[in-house]
């Protein structure tokens, strides 16, 4: 695996209101970055990283409440630039 930086990305609830999204950043399976936000159904959120030399981030969601009369399938996952160490 090759190691890379993780600058920012947006991301948003596609059915539950105060999502909490558990990210986490490993190095050669050893987890050297973490972190909870919050994230909404109604918009994306911007979130800055800014971590270093990885070479393995996992997503991982907990809690919020359910929104009523709202849902929407997610089919897609797309990486708009990555820079890759050596």
């Amino acid at each position: 695996q090759h190691p890379f930086t993780f600058h920012s990305f947006e991301s948003n609830s596609i059915h539950r209101d105060n999502l909490q999204l558990y990210v986490q950043g490993f190095r050669r399976g050893e987890q050297v970055y973490g972190t909870v936000m919050t994230i909404q159904i109604t918009e994306p959120t911007s979130f800055e990283l800014e971590w270093e030399n990885i070479d393995k981030v996992v997503w991982t969601t907990f809690g919020g409440t359910k929104h009523e009369g709202y849902h929407r399938d997610v089919k897609n996952f797309t990486i708009t630039c990555i820079k890759i160490t050596n």
